[in-house]
């Protein structure tokens, strides 16, 4: 029998990210008011490039609003950044067997690659790895109970079930 599950997971809203859009809308409107005073010197410029400013301001915020998707077919495990709810990038994929610890403790230090993809109501899960292309990494996500139930279908006995 087939396991597979797909999960959608909002990124957690920080600080830094409401910084993010108060820049963007502050650097968008400078050039905006900018571009109009520029008008009455230049007009078809001014006008073409107010267009340009406003596009470039609303496309810069879409990118703020960021989701990860976990998906687990049979001992493939992917997950997907999306941004803006129209593009995906493939952020992570790896078969579950090279897995090497899978634990709650998200915050002991690490001198590997870490890909941070958590967020939503559900604890942190930390699963560690060894990838060919780029060597010892982690993995932070917050996996939901028909997500880790299609992990431990396919890790090794050998890791502790959390």
């Amino acid at each position: 029998m087939d396991a597979f599950s797909e999960q959608l997971v909002k990124k957690t809203e920080d600080s830094s990210d409401g910084i993010k859009r108060i820049g963007i809308i502050a650097a968008g409107s400078v050039l905006f008011l900018a571009l109009i005073y520029v008008t009455f010197i230049y007009t078809p410029f001014a006008i073409i490039a107010a267009a340009g400013v406003i596009f470039g301001t609303y496309y810069l915020l879409q990118n703020t609003f960021i989701e990860y998707e976990y998906i687990i077919s049979n001992e493939y495990f992917d997950i997907d950044k999306i941004i803006a709810q129209k593009r995906r990038k493939n952020l992570l994929s790896i078969t579950v067997k090279d897995i090497t610890d899978f634990t709650d403790e998200t915050d002991k230090p690490f001198d590997g690659v870490t890909y941070i993809a958590a967020g939503g109501d559900e604890p942190l899960k930390c699963a560690y790895f060894n990838s060919s292309d780029i060597g010892k990494a982690r993995v932070l996500f917050s996996p939901n109970e028909k997500t880790l139930k299609n992990i431990y279908i396919n890790l090794d006995r050998r890791i502790k079930r959390i």
